[in-house]
């Protein structure tokens, strides 16, 4: 969808500097934050913070389960 479609219906464009929403889950949100400043980091590392937050929310998603 481009810009001009994203406009039309009601949608800001993307900027891809939006604040992350709380999920209602503070320790989910704390992973989330690894995430935070991604875009100004090498792409070198965005692997490795990727692999973090999976983890750190597969780990969220065990203690839930039991």
């Amino acid at each position: 969808m481009s810009d001009a479609d994203e406009a039309r219906d009601g949608v800001a464009p993307s900027t891809g500097q939006e604040a992350a929403s709380a999920t209602g889950d503070p320790q989910v949100d704390a992973v989330l934050a690894g995430l935070a400043g991604l875009a100004a980091l090498p792409l070198s590392t965005h692997v490795a913070a990727f692999e973090a937050v999976h983890t750190g929310l597969q780990a969220r998603l065990a203690d839930t389960e039991g």
